[in-house]
């Protein structure tokens, strides 16, 4: 019963961390739509700041 809140907060984690993913990806085409590919690199060195 222990291991049920532990492997839930990972699922959880995994889902947050796809979504945000997605989200980002969609922010980024988004802005490349709109403004240009300066504002995907951008996106892409704040996002990989950001993880790292």
């Amino acid at each position: 019963m222990n291991e049920m809140p532990t492997t839930n907060r990972n699922g959880l984690i995994g889902v947050a961390t796809i979504l945000a993913a997605t989200v980002l990806l969609f922010a980024a085409f988004f802005g490349w739509m709109h403004y240009g590919s300066s504002i995907l690199l951008t996106l892409a060195s704040q996002g990989l700041s950001w993880c790292l």
